[in-house]
């Protein structure tokens, strides 16, 4: 039995993407074409990888368990190409998207001033990059808030603390350990379910209020804090948002007689090839954890 990189690489692409137009599309190959590789992959191993249901492929165990192994050498293939060429390091990093838009940048310059190259990054809300890690679509994820998953280890990385942002100039930011019941009438603006800054809201801030009322759950923190600009609601959301030069003025944390924290997490597949490139990243972001609060 000879499977080639190739059979390997059509695999490992059609399980991501659980349809055979979308791999054909990514690897630049026919429809047809992908058809018969997995057909061969499957036929050569003489077991089925994936469930067919109304032309959908699902990965079944016997294909979980390949995974990780198919990753794990076209990434050493990559380490060989990247040994001999002058190109850049190949590494996927994901970033939530508190992380992504306000933390990340400064990290990505750092880096690049240091080592010279950059990865590729994708940004998702925590639940998308859950899913991406387990599909090894991610070499390295930073993500909000607890990760609760046996398949990926998790790492703290540093602390971040979570505030009540309300416009400037509202009354409760002129005040000092303002009680939460003076929240009970306010609406909120928050992020979607499965965002981090969402969990947060409903595992830390909501238990202590009586019914909030949430009147929008937006996908972008930029719209939300023109929302909470416009008056028309609180955000709970991590300090780093306020503390951007360009907000001074526009926005003031409501100071509370509770101060919630959150950590943030670096997180890979627990089965993941940990390549020289994701090495480099990993004793980097440790080295830039600094105090343990941002």
């Amino acid at each position: 039995m000879k499977l080639t990189l190739k059979q390997l690489l059509v695999f490992k692409i059609v399980a991501q993407c659980g349809n055979l137009s979308q791999a054909a599309g990514q690897l630049f190959m026919t429809k047809g074409a992908v058809s018969q590789t997995l057909g061969e992959v499957e036929n050569r191993l003489d077991i089925k990888l994936f469930d067919r249901h109304h032309g959908r492929l699902f990965i079944n165990h016997e294909g979980r368990r390949l995974l990780p192994l198919a990753d794990e050498l076209l990434t050493r293939v990559d380490d060989i190409d990247e040994l001999f060429s002058t190109g850049d390091p190949s590494l996927r990093l994901g970033g939530s998207k508190t992380i992504g838009g306000y933390l990340l940048p400064s990290l990505l310059s750092d880096f690049r001033h240091r080592y010279g190259w950059l990865p590729e990054v994708v940004i998702d809300n925590s639940e998308g990059l859950r899913k991406r890690l387990l599909n090894f679509e991610l070499d390295l994820a930073l993500i909000e808030g607890e990760v609760n998953d046996e398949d990926l280890q998790v790492t703290a990385w540093r602390q971040d603390e979570m505030v009540i942002i309300c416009p400037a100039g509202d009354p409760l930011a002129q005040g000092e350990n303002v009680p939460l019941s003076a929240l009970e009438d306010r609406q909120w603006i928050l992020r979607e379910t499965g965002s981090g800054s969402r969990n947060d809201f409903e595992h830390q801030l909501a238990p202590l209020l009586t019914k909030p009322k949430i009147v929008l759950a937006l996908e972008d923190f930029d719209a939300i804090l023109f929302c909470v600009q416009q008056r028309l609601g609180l955000t709970f959301a991590s300090r780093l948002l306020i503390d951007q030069p360009c907000f001074a003025g526009h926005f003031s944390q409501i100071p509370t007689q509770q101060r919630f924290f959150r950590t943030l997490s670096l997180c890979h597949h627990r089965q993941k090839y940990l390549s020289d490139s994701v090495g480099v990243w990993i004793r980097f972001l440790h080295a830039q954890r600094g105090d343990s609060t941002i």
